[in-house]
């Protein structure tokens, strides 16, 4: 029993505005992070307004009871997980960005992604400091809490060094701005003890000639242990000092509302070189050469690093060095091509010159850039989908003084073979004297779990007593290293922090245990089980990668949460707990998963948790339901006139009584008999004309959802738009009468119908062969898929003529935009791409099309998939409200827009719903444009 669980619920009674659960199903999604541990919190509290964030943490002092602010949880050291109560900034308003100075400074609120306060810098060519491999997840405070760093930015340009100002609240509610004069004021005054101690501190601390110097030395390299103690030695306002305290606080001094950046300019160009050598001495002495030279990023991967890449995955040989060997890739970034040609020419005579390697790649060529760039950050990935199964990935960093790197690498090289390591690869920044290492360990045993003690008791005495460097070097203090503070920093630094810590958070509600930690062991407890499940989710490392594009995290679960739940059904001794998480999971995990796969396209082991959903539908769809499945599959036609049928009774209806009578009524239904609910946005279904395909230019297939609803606002089909579109273009174009009866099995799959999936596939897949010439073996016309979604799924199954198989906006960009002549252009218009478009990378023709046909092509920043998912957006319109939340929002800030589009029904509809704008598909656009203007 959760010692806070009486707590948490004296909060609810507090405070019943606040959304907090308790629901076992929340607390376990809550229960981990990105790190090897697990702590089951006693409820979970989502947190929409500051005034919220002020009422939490004032009653949760007041009482008691613990807090963890949590991020994005991408963290890797357990600091986004506590006993006590999970807080969750999720809303617009922690959420904004706003661009000041011409781009030169950014204030993003706590709940910002890394990545998109750089997507809204880009037009000024500027990006903030800290550059994590995990921007593209990561949140504001979360970089901030860390002192984030990354490849790139080193320790000059890491949060520290340029974060301007922090907005945040402390432990008792009070809310202030370190750029206020007004808060340095208040500051002062109301909290005098806080104030006077921490100039207290400072001035002690600037007596103190061993502890000052021993402060400077600690960050001349990379160090995120404990607090940031140079803030005394850099700031004389108390305000200024605690500010940048909290800075890789992770969360334990106060909670972050925003922070400002001063931002860093883009280059527009790069020379990059990826060099191998047999010898570890030698690759450091070419990191100190590019230093001086003033290389941007100077990234190491040791020999067993580069084993874990596939070997074709760069033009030069790179498994041939030696055990004792690595590489490096070397980057330049500059302002023309020319400076990068003087930057190649530099670096070329002096390894010809000077350093004795085995191989090298120079190149100029942004495609070969970002190849080798994918190959460096794909190794943490690769060798943690490559462990056992049942085993932790666990992956650290430490630093070294960059002239002693060599000798440390060989020394933890040492570490990995006495301990029994024999898959831990090294890799990281070697510019900064930054190595990462990763490993998988079991802990299923008490003999398993001291191999790792002592294994961290010899990396601490390795890294700190021997060279005096960080044993976190940007990840963040968190319960790992907590034990071992006192020893990297003396007990004279150590009683500082504790003196921050109760100056700060006087009750110890802010994150107790992370950081700072009287538990010398506190770092071999608490860790999370890894059960083997048999499927692809035994390869998650729980990263959170995945979070960020999946429409249901903030309603129910995220895909990394769908795994730790699963993981929890099977570890858990609580038969109570098991079946009430079994039960919920139905809900929360399978019926509003999108299974949409856009997981798998940022999950770094390539994970695709809508697969596995898939799966689990199936496990449990009734043998009568999979049977009609497979009846409806084969009388797609009779299915399709039913549906429409139904549709057409509803909109008659609506017309009669209003649309919300309707929707009520298909509402209550819903309730009762789980059926789908009925929308006015819905378009009406399509008059279809099916004709004899031979000798056709092009031969054009509706998908059945556009069948269904594939009308524009005019009454118009979609058919007939393409068919206008063909015969200006100049092409003869045609609907087989075969298509009628036809679906891609999309449907089906997504529900979990495997049979009806297979016989549908099947029956498409034979339908596109019909049409293959019988002489020449090849289709002669082309074939036109109207759905970016159906596209996907046939063209897996058909192994030739790619280059006649083609989405619909691939073949007007490239096949019909070239014939035709535009005759007006709109002036501002607003794009959505598809799930289904970004996975097949087709986002690009619907744009082009768009650029032709409008003076100015919106797509906003928070495009993502829609959650409507086929049909689940009338099953489950909770998810897809979810899903377009931020779209919506950002959409109906837009000024005066002449029309809004996308390439799939399902889609325009969910789009329509979600923002109170009639979304049409891009083939309305592409005829309006090209009409004749009377």
């Amino acid at each position: 029993m959760n010692r806070y669980v009486h707590l948490v619920e004296e909060f609810k009674r507090l405070l019943p505005g606040i959304t907090c659960s308790t629901a076992v199903i929340d607390r376990v999604a809550y229960s981990t992070d990105a790190s090897l541990y697990k702590i089951l919190p006693a409820g979970v509290a989502t947190l929409a307004t500051v005034s919220e964030l002020n009422q939490t943490l004032t009653v949760c002092n007041r009482i008691g009871l613990p807090v963890t602010l949590r991020a994005a949880g991408s963290s890797l050291s357990g600091q986004a997980i506590g006993e006590g109560l999970i807080l969750l900034l999720r809303s617009r308003e922690f959420e904004r960005i706003t661009i000041m100075d011409n781009g030169n400074r950014v204030r993003a609120g706590a709940s910002v992604r890394g990545a998109m306060v750089n997507a809204h810098l880009k037009q000024y060519k500027r990006k903030i400091g800290p550059d994590p491999a995990s921007i593209n997840t990561c949140y504001t405070a979360g970089i901030v809490s860390n002192n984030a760093s990354g490849m790139c930015c080193g320790t000059e340009f890491n949060s520290y060094k340029t974060i301007s100002s922090i907005e945040f609240i402390l432990a008792d509610g009070t809310l202030y701005s370190s750029t206020s004069t007004e808060s340095r004021e208040r500051f002062s005054i109301h909290h005098a003890e806080l104030s006077a101690g921490l100039l207290q501190l400072r001035d002690s601390i600037r007596r103190n000639s061993d502890l000052r110097d021993k402060i400077r030395h600690k960050y001349r390299i990379k160090n995120t242990v404990g607090y940031a103690l140079n803030s005394f030695l850099d700031y004389d306002d108390p305000i200024d000092i605690f500010s940048h305290l909290m800075i890789g606080s992770e969360g334990t001094l106060a909670a972050i509302v925003s922070a400002e950046f001063i931002t860093i300019p883009v280059k527009e160009y790069a020379y990059t070189c990826f060099i191998t050598f047999d010898s570890i001495d030698v690759a450091c002495a070419m990191v100190e050469y590019c230093v001086v030279c003033g290389a941007d990023a100077v990234e190491m991967m040791d020999a067993k690093a580069l084993q874990s890449i596939d070997k074709t995955a760069l033009p030069i040989p790179i498994h041939d060095v030696s055990l004792n060997g690595g590489a490096l890739l070397i980057e330049f970034q500059v302002d023309t091509m020319e400076m990068a040609a003087e930057q190649e020419h530099m670096l070329r005579t002096a390894i010809e010159s000077g350093f004795e390697y085995r191989n090298v790649l120079h190149t100029t060529d942004t495609s070969l850039r970002n190849v080798l760039w994918t190959v460096r950050k794909g190794i943490l990935p690769r060798v943690g989908a490559a462990r056992p199964a049942g085993t932790t990935f666990i992956n650290e960093d430490i630093a070294f003084p960059r002239q002693q790197l060599a000798d440390g690498i060989r020394d933890v090289q040492k570490l990995f073979l006495h301990y029994g390591y024999s898959d831990a690869v090294i890799y990281g920044h070697a510019k900064d004297g930054n190595i990462h290492f990763a490993l998988s360990q079991r802990f299923d045993s008490q003999k398993e779990i001291e191999r790792y003690a002592a294994f961290m008791d010899a990396l601490a005495q390795c890294v700190v007593g021997t060279y005096n460097g960080s044993l976190k070097a940007e990840h963040g203090t968190g319960r790992n290293v907590a034990p071992f503070i006192e020893m990297e920093w003396g007990r004279e630094a150590a009683d500082v922090m504790r003196q921050v810590k109760q100056l700060a958070d006087p009750q110890g509600i802010l994150n107790p245990g992370v950081i700072l930690n009287d538990d010398k062991h506190i770092h071999l407890k608490n860790i999370k089980p890894i059960p083997i499940v048999l499927d692809e989710s035994d390869r998650c490392i729980e990263c959170g990668f995945c979070e960020h594009v999946c429409p249901s995290h903030g309603l129910t679960l995220s895909p990394r949460q769908r795994i730790v739940v699963q993981r929890e059904i099977l570890t858990t001794d609580n038969k109570n707990i098991r079946d009430e998480l079994q039960t919920d999971f139905e809900y929360y995990g399978i019926d509003t998963c999108a299974v949409d796969g856009m997981c798998s396209m940022v999950c770094p082991v390539g994970i695709n948790t809508g697969t596995l959903m898939k799966q689990r539908r199936t496990d449990i769809v009734s043998p009568l339901s999979a049977s009609i499945a497979t009846g409806v599959a084969r009388s797609m036609n009779m299915t399709r006139t039913l549906i429409a049928a139904a549709s057409s009774v509803a909109t008659k209806t609506a017309s009669l009584v209003g649309s919300e009578t309707v929707v009520s009524i298909s509402s209550f239904v819903k309730s009762v008999a789980n059926t789908p609910i009925w929308l006015p946005d819905i378009p009406r279904p399509a008059s279809i004309q099916y004709d004899d395909v031979r000798n056709a230019d092009v031969i054009f297939m509706p998908s059945c959802t556009t069948r269904l609803m594939g009308t524009t606002r005019e009454g118009r089909s979609y058919q007939e738009l393409f068919a206008v579109l063909c015969m200006r273009a100049g092409f003869s174009v045609r609907t087989p009468s075969l298509a009628a009866s036809l679906c891609c099995g999309n449907v089906f799959s997504s529900k979990g119908y495997t049979d009806a999936h297979a016989y549908s596939s099947q029956q498409f897949v034979n339908a596109i062969e019909s049409f293959r010439d019988a002489k020449s073996n090849s289709i002669q016309s082309f074939i036109v898929f109207d759905s970016p979604s159906c596209f996907n799924e046939v063209r897996q199954s058909i192994a030739s003529d790619e280059s006649k198989i083609l989405e619909l906006t691939q073949f007007l960009a490239e096949h019909l935009l070239p014939r035709l002549t535009i005759n007006y252009r709109k002036k501002a218009v607003v794009l959505h791409h598809t799930c289904a478009a970004q996975k097949t990378s087709t986002t690009t023709w619907m744009e082009k099309i768009a650029q032709v046909c409008a003076e100015s092509v919106i797509v906003p920043l928070t495009t993502a998939c829609c959650g409507f998912a086929g049909d689940r957006g009338l099953l489950n319109p909770e998810l897809t409200a979810n899903a377009t939340e931020r779209e919506a929002d950002d959409v109906k800030s837009f000024g005066s827009i002449d029309g809004y589009y996308s390439n799939n029904p399902p889609c325009q509809t969910a789009m329509s719903v979600s923002t109170g704008k009639r979304y049409e598909h891009i083939l309305t656009l592409l005829e309006e444009s090209t009409r004749m203007q009377i």
